[in-house]
């Protein structure tokens, strides 16, 4: 399913709002992806975009992923 999740609850959008992968968020939003699931840690796909710190990198805004993820949601948030 396209809103399964990992052992830390994380969804494949909320991925591809952390990669700031525009393309990629609306292809799953499409595909019936959720915007409200939240995470183990309780961080949605918006929290996502708006930058969470990993091990890997540190955390950053994605400005246009705030914006698409906000437009798809109908202006909430």
């Amino acid at each position: 399913s396209v809103n399964d999740a990992n052992s830390m609850g994380i969804t494949a959008v909320m991925g591809a709002a952390n990669r700031g992968s525009d393309e990629i968020i609306e292809f799953l939003v499409c595909k019936g992806a959720k915007l409200d699931l939240k995470d183990k840690e309780g961080r949605t796909p918006l929290s996502w975009a708006e930058g969470v710190f990993l091990a890997t990198h540190p955390g950053k805004p994605k400005p246009s992923s705030i914006a698409l993820i906000k437009k798809l949601m109908g202006g909430a948030n």
